[in-house]
């Protein structure tokens, strides 16, 4: 039993770092589009537009 309860231990862990760095990406991707949105606003395209392409709100 010993040894099942390790291994539900360490899978538990896994899913659990798989979620952070799945967090992790989603945070950098949204980074990632807020200073495309940015460099766009600097060039005068619409907020249409911006949102069109980065998604963003």
């Amino acid at each position: 039993m010993k040894k099942r309860e390790e291994y539900e231990h360490r899978l538990n862990w896994l899913r659990i770092e798989a979620s952070a760095v799945k967090r992790a990406e989603e945070r950098g991707e949204e980074k990632a589009m807020a200073k495309i949105a940015k460099k766009m606003l600097m060039k005068t395209e619409s907020i249409e537009e911006i949102h069109e392409i980065t998604e963003l709100l």
